[in-house]
């Protein structure tokens, strides 16, 4: 029999027993079962003692870990007994620096520096333990001049224990209010800007409409938010319905903005300068685009004007330069013509072609006197003059010509102020006007003439080139086809025209431009395809009691005695003066410049009467010579040529007063009565 369990033993002894022999027979199964009993117990225990090691060795490696972990994380991690008191704490971080001064093992949280501190603790715990359930407080302390922002979140546990995990969000707090303070920075910029600020979807509806975007466009936030730029402001051709958005032409980012021709709530055509940001979301896909756009049409307007007007003063200079050259040659043309013709009788051979070269130079000269006009360099000779009469003369002499068809009407207002230009030039403005006014009323119409005293102030719908101030204004009107605007920007440059080949030589609204500017004036054309046509020039007025008398200039040619110095650059021209004036009778001293002059006049030892000289020379002008030769011979009288006015008086329009040009093309009968009238006057 096997040997019996060590405390099965034990107790047998204390019985008395030393063996199970000594136990009558149905004992001894019954020890043999305890006996089993003993050493399953053992097996029981040993198996136990084993898995208590191994939970132990797991439960100091857990520890370990959660320690670890404790340490490893930025957050305050403390246990609370149930009356607030801090039992410990683990962490990264201290009591110290996540809660304020007193905070330690010992103490009770609620009663921690300063006062604000351990209420929100004291009424966090008492939340705790009423409703069983996690709380969350947020707590700031200054540190050390700097302040700084918690978050601490309070749970229950077992035994009514609390535990506290405290957090710093102080840089977290800091970027959010950054954040915010960016956020209002966005919206104050985004309202207040003066640019209109959109923001799109990828599918081109609006997102954001800022007041400015209101003022220009027309249209209310509300009724714009998710509609599409299409149906608001956007023309087809920019923003198509269906386009991919990435290759719209209005997704165009950078510095340089784009300008697009866009349309407001009532219709209007307005230019505007886009810049363009893409917006993306986190992992960088355009989810849509912000905009900023800015009116930019009274700029546009100013640099079509701006453009214009150096285009129309280029035009200017490269016309008067070739009316300059172009006189010269037909005062040579037609002079020669008249030298010629007094030689023949009428019916001798040459005769009749010298008169028809002669006529073509005068056709010339007409032509060449348009584009001096337009250029502003041809010579004017302004008085003080009422505009009521060249009105009632043009009527006269036009009222036949416009047809019967067209109803001519006349206003010429009582009182007109007076105005201070060239009369006949002013006739050959309105008749220009008049006719062109006929020529777009092929079916009839009616025709209107006005005069009128009017003030125009800064108020008025008026060009910002024109100047407030006292103005007579000459108003034409026509009830014909009207201009439309491409043409309307054109109209004023010479050679341009409408009309068929033949009917027209482009000139007559240059010149009229050029008169009219010249007498410092303003003229401006207000039309709509079938609607008709409106000019209006204005001319400021002038408070002189009486229009100055025409003066009469005595024609044919003059016999003359005297001496006259001539200078003229061209010499063709020279020549032909010089021979006109030689048949006259007059004594003539030719020179090709000032410099000559002087010195040809100091060598003269009889008198000379008349300096007759070119305005533009080589060097000298034509009023700097002729002051220079009064120094020299005192009394001499002086007589200016030009084929334009380039100098002083060409720049203010006017000549200056007692000061005679004679324009060329000059003919032989025309220069020597006018020098015949210079030396009978006064110098």
């Amino acid at each position: 029999m096997r040997e019996l369990h060590s405390l099965l033993r034990r107790q047998l002894k204390k019985c008395g027993l030393t063996s199970l022999d000594e136990l009558p027979p149905a004992w001894r199964a019954l020890l043999a079962a305890v006996d089993d009993a003993y050493r399953q117990s053992d097996v029981d225990r040993r198996m136990l003692e084993r898995s208590l090691d191994l939970s132990s060795e797991e439960l100091l490696a857990a520890n370990d870990d959660m320690r670890a972990l404790f340490d490893a994380s930025p957050d305050l991690f403390v246990r609370l007994a149930a009356d607030g008191t801090i039992l410990d704490y683990r962490g990264g971080s201290s009591a110290v620096s996540f809660l304020p001064g007193g905070a330690a093992v010992g103490t009770r949280i609620q009663e921690v520096a300063p006062e604000s501190v351990g209420a929100r603790f004291r009424e966090a715990i008492a939340r705790v333990r009423r409703d069983d359930a996690t709380v969350e407080i947020e707590y700031g302390f200054a540190d050390g001049g700097r302040q700084r922002r918690f978050e601490a979140r309070l749970l229950p546990l077992r035994n009514r224990q609390i535990m506290v995990i405290v957090r710093d969000i102080t840089e977290a707090h800091r970027a959010a209010e950054a954040l915010r303070r960016s956020e209002q920075r966005r919206r104050l910029h985004f309202q207040q800007t003066p640019l209109a600020a959109i923001e799109w979807n990828v599918d081109f509806q609006v997102v954001e409409w800022n007041p400015a975007a209101e003022r220009i466009f027309g249209y209310r936030r509300e009724e714009t938010l998710g509609r599409h730029a299409w149906e608001l402001i956007m023309p087809p051709a920019t923003c198509t319905p269906g386009t991919d958005f990435a290759r719209n032409p209005m997704v165009q980012t950078g510095d340089n903005p784009i300008t697009v021709e866009n349309r407001t709530k009532s219709g209007q055509r307005i230019v505007c300068e886009w810049y363009n940001t893409l917006l993306v979301d986190g992992a960088g896909a355009v989810v849509g685009m912000a905009s900023l756009a800015h009116d930019v049409s009274e700029r546009t307007r100013l640099k079509e004007r701006l453009e214009q007007a150096q285009r129309m003063e280029a035009i200017g200079r490269l016309a008067g330069g070739i009316a300059h050259d172009f006189n010269n040659l037909l005062t040579t043309i037609i002079g020669a013509c008249d030298l010629g013709l007094a030689r023949l009788e009428r019916g001798m051979p040459l005769a009749d072609e010298l008169h028809d070269v002669r006529r073509a130079g005068e056709r010339a000269a007409d032509l060449v006197k348009q584009l001096l006009a337009f250029s502003r360099q041809q010579v004017l000779e302004p008085k003080i003059m009422d505009l009521n009469q060249v009105v009632a003369e043009v009527e006269k002499m036009l009222s036949r010509l416009i047809g019967e068809d067209v109803e001519l009407v006349t206003r010429r207002a009582a009182s007109l102020g007076r105005i201070r230009a060239d009369p006949g030039q002013i006739e050959q403005v309105l008749v220009n006007l008049m006719v062109n006014a006929r020529d777009a009323m092929p079916d009839g119409g009616r025709l209107s003439i006005e005069t009128a005293n009017v003030e125009l102030t800064a108020a008025d719908e008026l060009p910002d080139y024109v100047q407030p101030g006292s103005y007579v204004r000459l108003r034409v009107a026509d009830t014909g086809v009207g201009i439309d605007d491409e043409t309307r920007k054109h109209i004023f440059e010479p050679f341009f025209t409408t009309k068929e080949k033949g009917k027209g030589t482009g000139l007559g609204l240059a010149m009229a431009y050029g008169i009219v500017k010249q007498s410092e004036g303003y003229i401006l054309v207000d039309s709509e395809p079938g609607r008709g046509t409106t000019f209006d020039l204005y001319f400021p007025r002038r408070y002189e009691e009486q229009p100055e008398s025409d003066a009469t200039r005595p024609e044919g040619t003059q016999e003359g005695r005297g001496t006259v110095l001539l200078v003229e650059d061209d010499d063709a021209v020279r020549d032909v003066v010089t021979r006109s004036l030689e048949i006259s009778g007059y004594t003539v001293l030719p020179a090709a410049d000032a410099e000559k002059a002087l010195e040809l006049a100091g060598r003269h030892a009889g008198a000379v009467d008349l300096l007759l000289t070119d305005w533009m020379l080589p060097g000298m002008k034509g009023d700097q010579l002729a002051r220079a030769m009064r120094r020299q011979r005192p009394g001499i009288k002086v007589l200016f040529m030009s084929g334009y006015a380039e100098d002083a008086y060409a720049r203010k329009g006017v000549l200056e007063p007692g000061t005679v040009v004679l324009k060329k093309p000059i003919t032989p009968s025309v220069l020597t009565s006018t020098v015949h009238q210079a030396l009978s006057g006064g110098p």
